[in-house]
């Protein structure tokens, strides 16, 4: 899936799945959707704290998690509704200004 770019709609999510399923990869759009999620708060946490320092991750509970380079939590997002899929299901457009604002909130700490 790193080779597409990050799906930043549901649109588009659904795009990469018929993709790489021809390609022959046996992939849902809840797994393309938690990756997409996943690599554009990466992203949005290279480009902000610098690349290579920062990891983000998914947790247990189904949050995205930042990780610092001494792999020490720096903060997590949760979902505003139910799952952060859900959240993208619902609004697109809305997670990634989510993201952005817990992003700031985290980062002036």
């Amino acid at each position: 899936m790193d080779q597409l770019d990050v799906a930043e709609d549901l649109q588009t999510v659904k795009d990469q799945v018929a993709i790489l399923t021809a390609r022959g990869f046996d992939v849902t759009e809840d797994q393309v959707m938690a990756d997409a999620l996943q690599r554009g708060l990466q992203e949005m946490v290279d480009e902000r704290l610098g690349a290579g320092y920062d990891t983000v991750k998914w947790s247990d509970k189904q949050e995205l998690q930042i990780w610092d380079m001494y792999n020490e939590l720096v903060g997590t997002l949760s979902p505003q509704g139910d799952s952060l899929l859900d959240d993208f299901r619902q609004n697109d457009d809305k997670i990634w200004d989510y993201f952005h604002e817990q992003l700031r909130r985290i980062v002036s700490r």
